[in-house]
């Protein structure tokens, strides 16, 4: 609960009572009237100094003496007929909006945070016009007791763009030029950017903008550190899910042809990743056949159309599949942290290798692909690399057969007679060579895979030492967020607001009265309390105004 001077709340109350000087004119009885006007505001400053505001239930809580007080004064005032006159009250526009300002500035007399997500982002002469919906409910996360401004779903999604309900609240925010150039600058230096779809937490100042009728907030900061907790949080949730369903590592493990020359390539066609790509393939002075699948690589559509383009290649016949971008901010890498790119480099047949040009952390698709590299141009050298070392060995044992040969020719030239013999003799003494030769080597092979077999198992039981202490603090944050909500749960029981006065008022059959034009004089009410009820008969029913 937040608690502000909401003196000024009762304004436009005192105003319709007839406590306020803007029905002042300058004759003698409005001069008079001025008097009591003085006399009404300061027993109203004095009954109302200590009042809250609840932004979770929305309502102003009032001592049960305030309203006797303005209705006392108002009953009291000689000058009553003439604010029941409703001529006497004729608003124009401008002062209806200067009136309704005063409101919401006594309501809301400091900036407030307000998270929600962004449905519409648009720029227009520097300034930035936004469009919150309120889709899910969200919480707000602590680690060691500190508030870390994190936010996250209390529903289980997706990394990258969220589905906002059409029946969702919406807010209109705008951020001023003279503000945007600094939240700007927060947000490029951790690489972001706003884009649609996307939880923000904002603070600014509650207005209306009188040219077209609409609350909105005027924004004047942007919590980048929750806007990063969120992204992370989504993208640990995303690679445990993996993980926990066994798909992580399904696509290290498919097999890389010797000579991968068929190759499938996503990327958007002509960009800049497309063309080192290419240039250094094309450079190699090897064959390579690339089959293209365009796509693009950021944006509201990318993971859709790369997930679908992945698909596409599993009905092909191609060697390695190769997924490449252009350099870019963090921000714009959001396709390659979905869960429908993941799964289908997974799910696919082929090995899957990515060059997104990002030489920060990894994306999800990164981790879960065969083979991933910093840009497009070291995935094409890797290529290049894998085939040319190939040809090398070609090359070599062609040479050494050469060598081989060209010594059987050497030696025979000495005697047609003791060519065979000698020849045989040469032939075998390489052919041992060669066997030893294989065999050293079958040793090297034999510790190097023992050795990276001993490494992963150490991998392994880092990995299990780490996995209690990350399920026991999962379930210490979940048993955090249910204390939460408890507190909250107790926070509402309409018990407690009964104890501070408060009172729920149903007819015979049960049913709860809200207004007095669902009873009339004679209708029995019981009126439900603390310690327990009062069975009323009504007299007289009167309107409050």
């Amino acid at each position: 609960m937040e608690v502000i001077d909401v003196m000024d709340n009762y304004t436009h109350q005192a105003q319709s009572f007839g406590f306020m000087d803007e029905f002042n004119s300058e004759d003698g009885k409005n001069r008079k009237l001025r008097k009591t006007n003085v006399s009404a505001k300061q027993n109203l400053s004095k009954n109302i100094s200590e009042q809250t505001f609840d932004f979770s239930s929305s309502q102003i809580v009032n001592p049960p003496d305030v309203m006797h007080t303005i209705g006392e004064e108002y009953e009291n005032s000689p000058h009553k007929q003439n604010f029941e006159d409703p001529g006497r009250d004729v608003l124009t526009i401008g002062a209806f909006y200067e009136r309704l300002n005063n409101a919401i500035d006594a309501v809301f007399p400091n900036d407030i945070w307000v998270v929600g997500e962004v449905r519409k982002l648009r720029e227009s002469k520097g300034h930035r016009y936004i469009e919150l919906v309120d889709a899910v409910q969200y919480e707000q996360g602590t680690s060691g007791g500190y508030d870390t401004g994190y936010l996250s779903r209390q529903q289980p999604v997706s990394v990258g763009r969220n589905t906002i309900s059409s029946g969702s609240k919406t807010l209109d925010i705008v951020c001023w030029k003279s503000n945007w150039w600094s939240i700007q600058r927060d947000l490029e230096q951790v690489n972001m950017t706003l884009e649609e779809g996307r939880v923000i937490k904002v603070r600014g100042k509650v207005s209306v903008w009188d040219g077209a009728g609409k609350v909105r907030l005027v924004m004047n900061k942007l919590d980048v550190d929750a806007l990063l907790g969120q992204i992370a949080g989504q993208r640990l949730r995303l690679i445990r899910s993996l993980k926990e369903r066994g798909i992580y590592e399904l696509n290290h493990l498919k097999r890389l042809p010797a000579v991968p020359l068929k190759i499938g390539l996503i990327t958007s066609p002509q960009s800049e990743g497309h063309k080192d790509f290419m240039g250094r393939l094309a450079g190699s002075g090897f064959k390579f056949e690339v089959f293209l699948e365009p796509s693009l690589v950021q944006g509201q559509e990318a993971s859709r159309q790369i997930s679908e383009a992945v698909q596409k290649f599993a009905k092909a016949s191609v060697d390695v599949i190769c997924i490449v971008r252009g350099g870019g901010s963090r921000n714009d890498l959001a396709a390659f942290d979905t869960e429908e790119v993941a799964l289908a480099i997974a799910s696919s047949p082929f090995p899957v290798w990515t060059g997104i040009g990002h030489t920060g952390d990894h994306s999800v698709a990164d981790m879960v692909a065969h083979s991933m590299f910093i840009t497009p141009t070291a995935c094409g050298e890797a290529l290049v690399d894998t085939v040319a070392n190939y040809w090398k060995k070609v090359i070599d044992n062609t040479e050494s057969i050469v060598n081989i040969a060209q010594s059987a020719i050497v030696f025979s030239a000495s005697a047609l007679i003791s060519a065979k013999e000698k020849l045989v003799s040469k032939t075998t003494d390489r052919f041992q060579d060669l066997c030893d030769g294989l065999q050293e080597r079958s040793k090297l092979v034999s510790k190097a895979c023992l050795y990276q077999i001993d490494r992963h198992n150490l991998q392994i039981a880092g990995m299990q030492a780490i996995l209690p202490r990350a399920l026991a603090s999962f379930i210490n944050q979940e048993s955090h967020i249910l204390s939460q909500r408890r507190i909250m749960l107790d926070a509402l029981d309409p018990k407690r607001q009964m104890s501070r006065g408060w009172s729920l008022v149903r007819d015979k059959d049960g049913n709860v009265i809200k207004s007095i034009k669902e009873t009339k004089s004679g209708d029995c009410l019981l009126l439900y309390m603390t310690d327990g009820y009062l069975d009323t008969e009504v007299k007289k029913v009167s309107e409050l105004y």
